[in-house]
């Protein structure tokens, strides 16, 4: 064999990087001394999997040869399909052969080859081998001799997804039900709010089950349990035994945000989608081998946009699913946006709302505090008032106060904590409101157009933080205090804009503008934003804005761990 100079450079770079790599293992933050490894790359190291699809290749072409040489043989799924012997994803491989004992030894030869001249050995115990049901039984333990591995069972699952279908395939897909349920009922135990629930379903949950849906037309009662999962999960229930009531159904959640919900994903529209996207595949991929394959069975070469949909007796069960995904295909392939985009405008396209959604969402403020203004939004906050209007054992009379029944607007406007509250933050006569200011009418005057977007982040965080000590007296029995209260409004809103490099506070701000004072008017002592982090010891930094007419001065005090 000769080799170029080309390919020559390129082993002696690939030799380098392997041969020359040092290693050092931080102690306290910090490296100590480097070293070279002895046993070849570290795992994760991004050159091992490129040096790991260079071997993968040679027992690709290997294995290719060998069907050739009529030493092993593949399978056909029809006879005009082309034959598949092995198929390969990340580092694993399947491979047919038929089931007997010249082609058994003649695979372990090609391995044992592979694995001596490449260096990568086979991990055979967790390695299996599956018998089609017209193999004779009594070949089963002699193959199983020869290769050293263990018989698959058809409740055996690859990458969370069943290799096998049962005829109910709801039972197929329960497994995936169960490992979602024990996952959320672990995160359960963990202090979260509603944004943190909200984050963890959107990043986890929701994708937990896309891989199945990239190959399966997954049940509705599969797809039902997991949003029930969600659900349950995101209201804080038990979710052996959810009990009580949910203010809003689960398919106005899933709305995207601008149309009044959270965003969540319908699994069953996405599942929809992941399917319509193999048939539309089938139209843009007629060179790749899976096309064949699927071509010399079912689609006989059909164009995919004008080709007769409707499920044949002997089709399979992925097929019937890919021929629904192809009907969406000739419904929607006109539209330029993305089909699961296009299914929930659709699914919404009668929804009307006079809420500005995109306001709450577009807020500087924190997800928690976004969170909340979206139920007072939609009037579900579980006020008593609220809550006694649908479970008739509940109380109706605001706990802080006792003298009327707990509403939004008495909660965060009437009851005297939240009136001694306002005067705190705003001033005796801010002239904001008055006692028969409806709080849905003031609320949705925040995201008015010419709304100050200070004083919406001021009116949102104090209400917030009502609505935290009104749910620290119900459930902790923590007595509200006026000053602690006022106190953390300000506190939250300099650390809010600390962290965030805010050049301005919102409390700061509504001042300017309620006094109708100049900026100068209003002493502010900001931190230094260009301040560069110290390495060591620590940081101590104080926020302070003084109202010019009371004379009352409003201070956050930060003391930060630089090490």
């Amino acid at each position: 064999m000769s080799w170029s100079r080309s390919s020559i450079f390129y082993i002696n770079v690939e030799a380098d990087g392997i041969t020359t790599t040092s290693s050092a293992v931080l102690i306290n933050g910090s490296p100590d001394s480097f070293f070279n490894p002895s046993r070849g790359l570290r795992q994760g190291d991004p050159l091992s999997s490129y040096l790991f699809l260079f071997c993968m290749e040679a027992l690709s072409r290997t294995l290719t040869h060998a069907e050739d040489l009529s030493i092993i043989t593949g399978i056909k799924i029809c006879g005009s399909a082309p034959s598949i012997n092995h198929l390969l994803f990340a580092d694993d491989c399947m491979v047919f052969c038929k089931a007997n004992k010249v082609e058994a030894q003649n695979l372990m030869d090609i391995l044992n080859i592979f694995g001596e001249t490449s260096g990568q050995l086979i991990n055979f115990n967790k390695s299996g081998v599956f018998f089609s049901k017209n193999t004779d039984p009594n070949l089963f333990s002699i193959i199983n001799n020869i290769m050293g591995v263990q018989v698959l069972q058809l409740d055996d699952k690859y990458l969370g997804s069943p290799l096998f279908t049962h005829i109910s395939k709801i039972k197929s897909f329960k497994p995936g039900v169960d490992k979602l349920k024990l996952r959320l009922s672990i995160w359960k135990n963990v202090h979260l709010d509603h944004a943190g629930r909200e984050v963890l379903i959107k990043t986890v949950t929701s994708t937990a089950s896309i891989y199945q849906m990239n190959c399966f037309r997954i049940p509705k009662q599969t797809c039902q349990d997991l949003n029930k999962l969600q659900r349950d999960f995101f209201r804080g229930k038990n979710l052996e035994n959810p009990r009580g009531y949910y203010p809003k159904a689960w398919t106005t959640i899933c709305k995207p945000k601008d149309m009044g919900g959270l965003g969540f994903m319908n699994m069953e529209l996405f599942n929809s989608f992941m399917i319509t996207k193999i048939g539309w595949r089938l139209e843009q991929e007629k060179d790749f081998l899976w096309y064949k394959i699927m071509d010399a069975k079912y689609l006989l070469g059909r164009n995919v946009l004008n080709m007769d949909t409707k499920a044949k007796p002997g089709d399979s069960w992925i097929w019937k699913g890919i021929l629904e995904g192809i009907q969406n295909i000739q419904q929607h392939y006109n539209w330029k946006i993305a089909l699961y985009k296009a299914n929930i405008e659709h699914l919404y396209k009668n929804d009307t709302s006079n809420r500005n959604w995109e306001g709450i969402w577009r807020l500087d403020t924190a997800p928690a505090i976004k969170i909340f203004l979206w139920n007072c939004a939609h009037e579900i906050l579980p006020t008593n008032a609220k809550t006694a209007s649908i479970l008739q054992y509940i109380n109706p009379i605001c706990q802080v106060c006792s003298s009327g029944e707990e509403t939004m607007t008495h909660l965060f406007l009437n009851c005297p904590n939240a009136t001694a509250i306002w005067h705190e933050i705003l001033g005796t006569n801010h002239g904001k409101f008055d006692n028969n200011t409806n709080f849905m009418d003031w609320f949705n005057s925040w995201f008015d157009t010419g709304a100050i977007l200070g004083k919406t982040i001021l009116y949102a965080t104090t209400c917030w933080h009502i609505w935290k000590a009104r749910c620290d007296l119900v459930f902790n029995h923590i007595t509200p205090n006026v000053k602690h209260t006022s106190h953390c409004i300000q506190q939250y809103l300099c650390d809010y804009s600390r962290v965030h490099n805010l050049s301005s506070h919102a409390l700061n701000d509504l001042l300017s503008n309620n006094l109708g004072t100049d900026t100068e008017s209003v002493t502010h002592i900001p931190y230094d934003l260009n301040h560069t982090p110290q390495e060591f010891g620590f940081t101590i930094r104080i926020c302070t804005i003084q109202n010019p007419k009371t004379c009352k001065f409003f201070s956050a005090l930060t003391i930060l761990d630089a090490a």
